[in-house]
């Protein structure tokens, strides 16, 4: 978050790309080289790569629509 963060006018809270796990620790991307985790005794296998999420285009804040833009940025 604060790579992307950095590259933006205005932050983007992490809340906004609705996340399901969040991971502190390691390096910048380090978990999209990841194929498998565990937590606890749970252990978690990637099936293939992750798309990203086009829910990012949308505020939680009123349902408007980013700017075409931030968009394209975090689809690199």
């Amino acid at each position: 978050m604060d790579d992307l963060n950095s590259s933006l006018n205005v932050a983007i809270p992490m809340k906004e790309f609705r996340p399901n796990f969040i991971f502190t620790g390691g390096e910048v991307y380090e978990e999209e080289t990841w194929s498998e985790f565990t937590r606890g005794n749970l252990a978690f296998y990637g099936v293939k790569p992750c798309g990203r999420c086009v829910m990012v285009g949308m505020s939680r804040k009123g349902n408007c629509c980013r700017k075409r833009a931030f968009i394209d940025f975090v689809q690199i």
